[in-house]
């Protein structure tokens, strides 16, 4: 699984639930998402939260013990082989996610890259888009 896939899966999974990412950690969501890669369509969702509301991210450790277990599940059950990438696994899964909270919570493409790469440059954390 590459830093390619990585990003379909994520974008799906915010296409289909705004919130299946934030329940990554749980056995029911990690449940969806193999349904998905399967071919088995898109699960309903794990829950919708209010509109005035942030949208919430699990703990980075969550994610990455996700994409570790997304690697097995490529590697194993699909027969894919390993991707080299210059991106290692955690880095993927952290900086991917800080993208996706970011336009979930309403930052355009360039504002998410921007705030990413703010982090990335240890300027710490930007605050949301209005």
């Amino acid at each position: 699984m590459n830093a390619g896939d990585t990003l379909l899966l994520m974008s799906q999974v915010c296409e289909s639930t705004t919130v299946a990412i934030c329940c990554a950690g749980s056995r029911r969501a990690v449940e969806r998402v193999r349904i998905q890669i399967a071919g088995g369509g898109i699960p309903g969702v794990c829950g919708t939260p209010a509109s005035t509301t942030v949208i919430a991210f699990p703990p980075r450790d969550e994610t990455y013990e996700f994409r570790l277990q997304l690697e097995d599940f490529y590697k194993t059950d699909l027969g894919r082989a390993t991707v080299k990438t210059v991106v290692d696994a955690e880095g993927d899964v952290v900086w991917i996610q800080e993208y996706v909270r970011y336009r979930l919570n309403g930052c355009t493409h360039d504002q998410s890259i921007d705030k990413v790469n703010q982090q990335i440059d240890g300027r710490g954390i930007p605050a949301m888009c209005e």
